[in-house]
């Protein structure tokens, strides 16, 4: 093998050099390639993530519309419900003094017949004596 001079042993030096740094600076790129593939990958699963989280969002916000709508029912259902017990209450009452008058014309009455009984016995014994 010959002898390399001074300037071509500099240059088979800095040939070495760069080709360690080229080396280097390869692994770099690679490494980056491979975190830059890592991240796209996560990057492609978070908006995966995001849409179906979003999804579940819609899903519970339509899912609460839905109970406010059945509450909302269910409010009306209980004031018509609470008028229509006042409206029963008020027939009750009714009814009741209903009853009690017929009570007191039947009770009434009955005084007037056994007066009436009585006046008739009286009447009756008149007669006979």
């Amino acid at each position: 093998m010959p002898v390399a001079n001074v300037e071509n042993k500099q240059l088979e030096d800095e040939l070495m050099r760069i080709q360690k740094e080229i080396s280097m600076y390869s692994n770099d790129v690679s490494d980056h390639d491979d975190r830059i593939h890592s991240m796209s990958q996560h990057l492609k699963n978070v908006r995966q993530e995001l849409t179906h989280n979003l999804g579940l969002i819609n899903a519970h916000t339509r899912e609460v519309e839905t109970e406010e709508h059945l509450n909302a029912i269910a409010e009306r259902e209980d004031g018509r419900l609470k008028q229509e017990i006042i409206r029963l209450d008020k027939e009750l009452h009714k009814m009741r003094e209903k009853r009690n008058n017929f009570e007191n014309k039947i009770f009434m009455q009955s005084q007037q017949l056994e007066e009436f009984k009585a006046q008739m016995n009286w009447d009756q014994q008149a007669l006979e004596a």
